[in-house]
């Protein structure tokens, strides 16, 4: 059975993915490095795995690390 992918991601799992920590993948969405959205009502930060994918294209991260996770 194949797993589900998933389409949106937290900061924190964009951050096992990048083998970074939590805060550096904010401070990427912040300066709009890393492109997202925060959720109403809330200062959490999502990521869709296209936009992901093309900053790890971008910055020559290796996709088999978001390949394993989605």
């Amino acid at each position: 059975m194949k797993k589900k992918s998933k389409k949106v991601l937290t900061t924190g799992q964009v951050a096992r993915i990048c083998n970074t920590s939590t805060r550096t993948v904010q401070k990427w969405f912040d300066t709009g490095i890393l492109k997202g959205y925060t959720m109403p009502f809330s200062s959490d930060r999502r990521i869709r795995t296209e936009d992901l994918k093309q900053f790890m294209l971008d910055y020559n991260l290796p996709l088999d690390w978001l390949d394993n996770y989605i």
